[in-house]
């Protein structure tokens, strides 16, 4: 079920107060709040980050790696690739490289849930701070994404949601 049809039959009332448009705004604000309070990857995209190798491993910061497409190893190694077919990927992040290398590396991953395969207690938490940012301040709705995400931070997730977000929280 998706996050938006969730949160409409648990709080029918949004129906007559956000657009379409709008309720995606706050959506997507939510998203972005459960990304930096869990600190990695929950929403599926491909990203890039300078991520650390520590001794030949590198901790992906996300709920759920799916593919890592590229690694390319950082000074004093001068942007060396790393053949995808020699890495050792596995499901909470971890990625051991056929070196024992420390430094920094430049990473290319596929992570995070597919909306139709998030688990419910994220949908549940993702609906709660939804619908608590779209409470707390209506008149956001209007405002780009970009806009609205920035506005809202940590004390703007409900402690109930904190609860199943702790879950997911990585130590990184």
């Amino acid at each position: 079920m998706s996050i938006a049809l969730y949160l409409l039959s648990r709080f029918p009332e949004m129906w007559n107060v956000l657009s379409e448009s709008e309720l995606a705004a706050f959506i997507s604000a939510a998203k972005g709040l459960i990304e930096r309070y869990v600190g990695g990857t929950v929403f599926r995209s491909v990203v890039t980050r300078k991520l650390f190798v520590s001794e030949g491993s590198i901790l992906v910061p996300t709920v759920k790696l799916n593919e890592v497409q590229n690694v390319q190893l950082l000074y004093p190694y001068d942007h060396f690739a790393i053949n995808t077919q020699d890495l050792q990927v596995f499901d909470n992040g971890l990625v051991v490289l056929p070196y024992s290398v420390t430094g920094y590396a430049l990473v290319t991953f596929d992570a995070g849930y597919d909306e139709d395969e998030l688990p419910a207690d994220l949908i549940e938490a993702a609906a709660q701070i939804t619908y608590h940012i779209a409470n707390l301040n209506p008149q956001l709705a209007s405002a780009t994404v970009g806009n609205v995400s920035m506005r809202f931070n940590e004390n703007s997730i409900p402690s109930s949601a904190k609860e199943i977000l702790d879950n997911y929280r990585l130590g990184l």
